[in-house]
C-alpha cells in the first residue's frame, strides 16, 4: 500500500506526496498573513518554512543525533535544545506564544515520518504534574500532542496521568527513589503502537518513569518524540553557524 494511499485511510489530511517526503508547504495552513516571506526560525528571507540554511543544520543534526534508543525503544530528536529553538521553546511554554506550537508540530511530524515511517494508533504526552499545569496554565506536552495529531491523523489519548510531586520534590536526593511510580496509565487501550510526545529531553527521568508505566500497562511497541535534546554549550553552532550575530 502506498503511503498517500495508507495517510488517508488512516484520517490524515496534509500528506500530499509519495512516498516519505515532503508533508505539506507550511505556509497554507499556518504562516500568519504577512509573514510566509520569512523563515520560522531565523527570521531571514525564505518562501519556505524554514530558510535554506537553517533547513540544512537541521537535516545535518539530524542525521548525526536524531536517532537513539531508550530502554530498548527508538526515540526520536527534532532538534538541540540551544539557540534560536530553545528561545523558541522558552516562548511557547512561559512567554505565552502558544502558536508556536503548530510549527514545533510540524517539524516533530516530518522528524518522525522520516524516521520511522509507520504511524503510530496513539499518541500519548507525557504528563506534567499538576501544581506545574496550573502554574503555566496548559501542558506544553500536550498541546504538542494535539497540533502534531491535527496533522497525521493520529488519536491523542491523556490517560497517562502524574502525581502531585511537589513533596517529593524537596528530597529528590534520596537517589530519586521516591520519586518512582508517579505515573499511572488510566486507559482502557493495552496495545497497539504508542508514539509518547515530550517537549524536551534533558535528563530521561521523566521517562523512565512514562516508559515503566506504559509497559507496566501491558504496552510493548513503544516510541518516543521529542522536540528539543540539550546539547552541550556551544554545540548548536556546529549546525547552525549562521546564527552568530543575529
Amino acid at each position: 500500500m502506498g503511503w498517500r494511499q495508507f495517510t488517508e485511510k488512516k484520517g490524515a489530511k496534509v500528506f500530499r506526496y509519495s512516498p516519505f517526503c515532503e508533508i505539506m508547504s507550511v505556509q497554507e495552513a499556518w504562516v500568519q498573513p504577512g509573514a510566509g516571506d520569512t523563515c520560522w526560525l531565523c527570521g531571514r528571507l525564505a518562501r519556505m518554512f524554514l530558510c535554506r540554511a537553517c533547513s540544512e543544520g537541521l537535516a545535518a543534526y539530524r542525521r548525526e543525533r536524531g536517532r537513539s534508543t531508550f530502554q530498548g525503544r527508538p526515540i526520536f530528536f527534532v532538534a538541540p535544545h540551544g539557540g534560536l529553538f530553545r528561545e523558541k521553546m522558552l516562548d511557547f511554554k512561559f512567554r505565552r506564544k502558544h502558536s508556536l506550537g503548530k510549527g514545533m508540530a510540524y517539524l516533530m511530524a516530518q522528524s518522525w515520518l522520516e524516521g520511522a515511517g509507520v504511524l503510530p494508533d496513539l499518541l500519548v504526552p507525557v504528563p506534567q504534574g499538576p501544581w506545574k499545569e496550573k502554574q503555566r496554565g496548559f501542558s506544553p506536552s500536550q498541546r504538542l500532542a494535539w497540533e502534531l495529531s491535527g496533522i497525521i491523523g493520529v488519536p491523542v489519548s491523556q490517560s497517562l496521568s502524574k502525581k502531585d510531586t511537589r513533596a517529593l520534590s524537596l528530597i529528590r536526593g534520596n537517589g530519586g527513589a521516591l520519586l518512582s511510580e508517579t505515573m499511572t496509565w488510566r486507559g482502557r487501550e493495552r496495545d497497539g503502537r504508542l508514539l509518547v510526545v515530550v517537549d524536551v529531553w534533558t535528563t530521561g527521568a521523566t521517562m523512565r518513569e512514562a516508559f515503566r508505566a506504559l509497559e507496566a500497562a501491558g504496552f510493548q511497541a513503544l516510541s518516543f518524540l521529542a522536540f528539543g535534546r540539550r546539547e552541550g554549550k556551544g554545540r548548536t553552532d556546529i549546525w547552525f553557524p549562521h546564527w552568530r550575530g543575529l
